[in-house]
């Protein structure tokens, strides 16, 4: 039995209230094959340029340290700032640090480009886009004021 134009009709506003898009329904119905922060940071990493590589090198390596396993949309908000919480835990002690805040602060640019590159390689709608839901920590955060 198919379908008629007043339940396509139906279909359509419900897709609009709920702020759906077409694409998004249509990957839902597909199986996902969504990798493994192990089985994309080597990805993220071959498509840094060197500085960037060398900047958050150590970051990318917690994620994988703290992630390995997951899927890249598994994580959830409150994931990022746990992670935060462990990076700013682990942070080098030096004479001008501010409690970690710089650490975190690389930490968010980190999973950006991570996240980024996952969405430009259409592995993930930029709906799933983690840190499209997780605000840049504060520059008071690293004791910047204005």
């Amino acid at each position: 039995m198919g379908s008629t134009q007043a339940d396509v009709q139906v279909l359509v506003q419900m897709m609009q209230h709920l702020n759906v898009e077409p694409e998004e329904l249509l990957a839902a119905a597909r199986p996902q094959n969504v990798p493994t922060f192990e089985q994309f940071m080597p990805l993220v990493r071959d498509a840094a340029p060197p500085a960037s590589r060398l900047v958050y090198r150590a970051y990318w390596n917690t994620i994988v340290a703290c992630w390995s396993t997951r899927r890249l949309h598994e994580p959830t908000p409150r994931d990022v700032d746990e992670l935060y919480e462990h990076v700013r835990a682990i942070a080098q002690r030096r004479r001008n640090h501010a409690d970690g805040a710089s650490a975190v602060h690389h930490m968010y640019y980190a999973l950006q480009r991570v996240y980024r590159l996952a969405v430009d390689q259409g592995i993930l709608s930029s709906r799933q886009d983690l840190m499209a839901k997780c605000p840049n920590p504060a520059k008071s955060s690293l004791g910047v004021t204005h």
